[in-house]
């Protein structure tokens, strides 16, 4: 950029700022205004100077307290090259003032006549159109269209506006910050502390203005205000009613409280309360309390309670004439109407109207209606209704109606009649999903497995274990079967041992290992029949019911009869003649044989054949 130029623009840019600080001896030196020039292309308000910016000849930018004109295209920050400084931020700090010279000597005043008036001269030649300065309208007005070059003071900082605007210039939305607001300055002398004082009667504003915040409202105090009562906001007290250790908030709370150490949250918490160092939360929370040592939170948690060392948490929890101590409730309705101590809810309506001492209730209807003592229920609706003490209940409806004691039922419907019977039966144990579920009187029942001895009635002593172990057993007893739908051969079968997946008993009094697909069974060790062999006396037809059996006397044996289990699998029995007897073929014996005394005769039974083969 020419330097003249450049000096032109300069001078008229302080002139613009300076124009505030004309006078009238100033304004008789201007002399007639000449005429509108063309509009200049003026400079371009560019903001604060970017090394990600590109620049062009007339951008203006302010850096480092300084503004800069581009001379020439340039990504440059200013000071370097295409940059020249427009106005400079900082003021150096003043010169010394410098000695005064010695007074001339005065001259004489010789005073000339005035000359004639010259001629006017002719006009000189239009310069050229200035530099767009910039224009000061005053304090920002919302709404108000600015225009490129306005400046505005805005919450004590001068913006630019470099482009048409109607923003708010905090936005910075077509404005610049051109001359940032100052320190604040130092706090003045604080004034003497005034006071209030009315010893004849209450003080009262007729002002009905509402409080929106804590500097509205119709009694508006700085800082803090000493209260030395109780006060009451709406209708609601916030205060200590009278004693000097509790704490009352909310309309009537603690109203007509007899005890110290207390604290009352609500509308009508702790209302008429008498026991001692009590804290209760929440609407009527704690109302028409006895009971010392209590907490109670949530809308009526320990209303009309009266026993001692009570936690309610929840609606209406421990409400209803609690009468028993020691007592946790969390719910909504746990233990409400509750005359059990020591108990423990979890859940809505969790050990509701409970009159069993120390039990633990965990989901909604746990326990609900229970009578039971020392009774666990973990599950919705777990031991419902349950009369039996000892009892343990794990799932939805385990346990459910249950009149008899010392059982345990973990699983869905465990131990839950599927009739409207209510289970007896004492000492059952039932783990799975409605295991056991059938049972009315039987006891020491033990069902492990999705309804396993699910149909057991009245049978005792009877163990289950695998899913449907067992499933069609019902007034049997003694039975053992383990393995996934292992069964006996008959509802009524007793002392049956049945083992292996879908294994089929055989009937009462035998076992049964494996199933038919088993090839081999490996079995470590001497193997005792553990029967004492009898002696059976030599007939046509004989029945002996051991694996081993001595037979005396020398009759034919035309026929033996095969023993339960042989006779429907096939197998072997062992003869230990005492006498001189024979076989023949005319029954079920496949080859006449004599016997020889004290050799063993083994007989194998096939089922097929229904024959017996003699081993000589």
């Amino acid at each position: 950029m020419n330097p003249d130029k450049l000096a032109k623009i300069r001078k008229a840019f302080d002139t613009l700022k300076s124009n505030e600080l004309l006078t009238s001896a100033d304004l008789s030196t201007i002399g007639k205004q000449g005429e509108r020039g063309e509009r200049g292309a003026g400079f371009r308000w560019r903001g604060k100077a970017l090394s990600t910016s590109t620049y062009q000849p007339m951008d203006v930018v302010h850096f480092k307290h300084s503004a800069y004109v581009c001379t020439k295209e340039t990504s440059n920050l200013p000071p370097l090259d295409g940059w020249e400084a427009l106005v400079v931020g900082s003021v150096g700090p003043q010169g010394l003032e410098g000695k005064a010279g010695p007074q001339g000597v005065k001259g004489e005043s010789i005073v000339g006549a005035t000359g004639p008036q010259g001629k006017q001269g002719p006009t000189g030649v239009q310069g050229r159109q200035g530099v767009a300065g910039v224009r000061w309208v005053g304090n920002y007005a919302a709404g108000r269209e600015y225009e490129i070059g306005d400046l505005v003071m805005f919450g004590g900082t001068v913006f630019l506006a470099f482009e048409r605007t109607s923003s708010d210039p905090s936005t910075l939305n077509g404005w610049a910050a051109f001359s940032a607001r100052g320190e604040r300055g130092p706090s003045g002398f604080r004034g003497e502390a005034g006071t209030i004082s009315n010893t004849s009667g209450p003080i009262v504003t007729t002002n009905t203005t509402q409080s929106t915040a804590s500097t509205t409202g119709a009694l508006i105090v700085a800082g803090g205000a000493g209260i030395g009562g109780d006060s009451f906001i709406n209708g609601m007290i916030i205060g200590t009613r009278g004693v000097a250790t509790c704490t009352a908030v909310g309309v009537s709370a603690l109203l007509s409280n007899t005890q110290t150490s207390c604290t009352a949250v609500g509308l009508g918490a702790l209302q008429t309360n008498t026991g001692t160092s009590c804290t209760a939360m929440g609407v009527f929370a704690g109302y028409l309390n006895t009971g010392a040592s209590c907490t109670a939170v949530g809308v009526s948690a320990l209303q009309s309670n009266a026993g001692a060392n009570c936690t309610a948490v929840g609606v209406s929890a421990l409400s209803g004439t609690n009468t028993q101590a020691s007592c946790t409730a969390m719910g909504v309705n746990a233990l409400a109407t509750n005359s059990g101590t020591n108990c423990t809810a979890m859940g809505v309506t969790a050990a509701y109207q409970n009159s069993g001492a120390s039990c633990t209730a965990a989901g909604a209807g746990a326990a609900y209606s229970n009578t039971g003592a020392s009774c666990t229920a973990f599950g919705t609706t777990a031991a419902y209704q349950n009369t039996g003490a000892n009892v343990t209940a794990v799932g939805v409806n385990a346990l459910r109606a249950n009149i008899a004691a010392g059982n345990t039922a973990i699983g869905v419907s465990a131990l839950y009649p599927a009739t409207l019977l209510q289970p007896s039966g004492i000492n059952n144990t039932a783990g799975g999903l409605q295991s056991l579920d059938a049972n009315t009187s039987g006891t020491l029942n033990s069902a492990w497995g999705a309804d396993s001895l699910g149909a057991v009635t009245t049978g005792a002593s009877n163990v289950g274990i695998g899913s449907t172990a067992g499933s069609n057993l019902t007034i049997g007893s003694n039975n053992t079967i383990v393995g996934a739908a292992a069964t006996v051969s008959a509802v009524g079968d007793d002392n049956s041992i049945v083992i292996g997946k879908s294994a089929v008993g055989i009937g009462s009094n035998t076992t049964v290992i494996g199933v038919t697909a088993t090839t081999a069974t490996k079995i470590f060790g001497v193997q005792s029949t553990g029967q004492v062999a009898p002696t059976v006396a030599s007939a046509t037809t004989i029945a002996p019911t051991t694996q081993i059996v001595f037979v005396s006397g020398t009759t034919a044996i035309v026929t033996i009869t095969a023993p339960t289990g042989i006779s429907s699998t096939g197998g072997q029995i062992t003869i230990i003649p005492t006498g001189i007897f024979t076989t023949t073929t005319a029954g079920n014996i496949a080859l006449a044989s004599t016997a020889v005394v004290s050799r063993a005769l083994i007989m194998t039974y096939d089922a097929t054949t229904t024959k017996w083969y003699p081993s000589y």
